[in-house]
């Protein structure tokens, strides 16, 4: 006898094939790291990430922000993220990049890159 294979089995399959390609990512492919901003903080706070691989940054406040990292000059920095847009950055060399919002200066994050 077969399982029916109504929604649920659509939603399994669908996170399962996420996994398999976050997974996949690992080993020397593009990985997007997820931060989220919400709540005018950056969630999470701090990321450890390898070389090679990008953050991305979504605003899920209601507000704009925006992405500026610390350094002069800065190695990166988004526009205005409004919500619901995304900002990603690819790290190709190791170190701490700590960064904050452009529009709310007191959010303040920080990646590190091995």
């Amino acid at each position: 006898m077969t399982a029916a294979r109504g929604p649920a089995f659509g939603r399994r399959l669908f996170a399962v094939t996420l996994i398999a390609g976050y997974n996949e990512g690992n080993r020397g492919e593009s990985v997007l790291v997820p931060v989220s901003i919400r709540e005018f903080t950056f969630l999470p706070g701090k990321v450890a990430i390898q070389a090679g691989q990008s953050v991305e940054w979504t605003n899920r406040d209601d507000v704009p922000h925006s992405i500026v990292e610390s350094s002069h000059p800065h190695a990166f920095k988004s526009g205005v993220l409004f919500p619901g847009e995304r900002f990603s950055f690819r790290f190709d060399r190791s170190g701490r990049y700590a960064y904050f919002c452009g529009v709310y200066r007191h959010m303040q994050g920080l990646v590190l890159v091995a």
